[in-house]
């Protein structure tokens, strides 16, 4: 509303003046924070086109004379302290404002003239006590993304001297440390928040989806550590065999990698095996009449999530040497679970060796998980067998061979080609 100067005192003829006050709380969005000279001399528009007649007018007032007044002040602080955001130029307002104690207006901040009246001098110069003001809270985090366990190192960037901190990480973890570090050990998207406070009050920021973690790549490469090549002789034939171990960079086994070779010897040709758990492909060449050396190369290993890195292959071909071996001997130093050719039409032969006597299983699932046939279900003696799959009437696709024995557990895809 209006109402009159209570000291009843005018220095430009204007008997009242209008405002509009902010609420009754310090610091709010809504409250006063400082107050400007409302009456000052300006220049004026040249002649009798402006204010006065002349080229000044020495009663500039209202907000058209104190807002100018506050941001060229605001201006001045930016260039004595180039650093400052507007927290801090705020605070320096503030804190160098004269305080105003009137009718209306008691000591210290309150409604109708805030802190104070803006000095410029003060504030320029750097002069004055700055108020405390509530922390407003801000940080910054790095790295923001990588690997598990990924380490993140957090900054804390919040203004007007914040004494306590309060961290949650998304994964549960918590600190109250400034500036802390977290270890993120499992893969995910994760909210950071930071609350902040002092003796003024408290502030919150929370970033979402601030910090991503990936799944480890294992290692990050493989390659073949080793290879071992022999033969099977039964009944005037004969069958190379090869295992190779593929292992990380760490040296662990790789399991699910696709391991391709070539072999030569009576006959010649081309095959692919899975690693197991144990990081071994088994392969078995098909039948030969003759006793040439059977000799394996590695052309290539694929995986998921592992670069093949041939660099650092402890061996990447292996040849047989010493005598050929018995059936029974041979079947022995078989892999557990092997067959030979792979892919066939319309018969294959299933190679597989136990480590203790027991009960055998050997079953042929379809990609639906489905028993197509049952080779072997019976009680038999540890050491190697061989079993015959006639696949004449299945249908093409892709099979599963799996072995269960006291101590096995393996499965080997077949396909059947047509």
């Amino acid at each position: 509303g209006v109402s009159t100067d209570p000291r009843g005192y005018t220095c430009d003829g204007e008997r009242w003046w209008g405002s509009n006050y902010g609420v009754d709380s310090r610091d709010a969005a809504g409250a006063v924070d400082v107050i400007a000279p409302t009456i000052l001399p300006t220049t004026d528009i040249s002649g009798s086109a402006g204010y006065d007649a002349g080229n000044y007018d020495m009663f500039f007032n209202g907000t058209s004379c104190a807002t100018p007044y506050a941001a060229g002040v605001a201006a001045l602080i930016k260039s004595a302290f180039p650093a400052y955001g507007p927290a801090e130029i705020r605070a320096q307002l503030c804190g160098t404002a004269q305080d105003v104690i009137s009718v209306e207006s008691g000591s210290g901040w309150d409604r109708y003239t805030g802190y104070g009246m803006v000095d410029a001098a003060a504030a320029v110069n750097g002069g004055g006590t700055v108020d405390p003001l509530p922390p407003v809270a801000a940080f910054t985090g790095t790295p923001l993304s990588g690997t598990a366990p990924l380490t993140v190192a957090f900054t804390d960037q919040s203004s007007n001297d914040p004494t306590s901190w309060s961290w949650t990480f998304g994964d549960g973890g918590t600190s109250t440390a400034q500036n802390p570090s977290h270890v993120y050990t499992a893969a995910g998207t994760y909210s950071v928040s930071l609350t902040v406070a002092n003796a003024e009050g408290a502030d919150s920021m929370t970033k979402s989806g601030y910090v991503t973690v990936s799944e480890p790549s294992a290692g990050g490469t493989m390659h073949v550590a080793a290879m071992s090549v022999w033969r099977v002789a039964s009944s005037r034939k004969y069958y190379g065999f090869c295992d190779v171990t593929v292992v990380d960079d760490g040296g662990a086994p790789v399991s699910g990698a696709t391991v391709n070779v070539t072999y030569t010897g009576s006959n010649t040709g081309t095959l692919s095996a899975l690693t197991g758990t144990d990081g071994v492909a088994s392969f078995v060449t098909v039948k030969s009449w003759a006793t040439v050396e059977f000799c394996f190369t590695v052309n290539g290993v694929t995986h998921a999530t592992l670069t093949y890195d041939d660099g650092a292959n402890v061996v990447t071909q292996a040849c047989e040497s010493g005598s050929v071996y018995s059936a029974d001997a041979a079947l022995d130093l078989a892999p557990e679970l092997a067959c030979s050719p792979n892919p066939f039409n319309p018969m294959t032969e299933v190679y597989f060796r136990i480590p203790t006597g027991g009960a055998v299983r050997l079953d042929v699932y379809d990609v639906r998980g489905q028993v197509v046939t049952t080779l072997v279900d019976e009680e038999l003696a540890s050491g190697g067998h061989v079993a015959s799959w006639k696949a004449d009437r299945a249908a093409a696709g892709v099979y599963f061979a799996r072995l269960t024995a006291p101590g096995v557990d393996r499965t080997l895809k077949l396909i059947l080609v047509k």
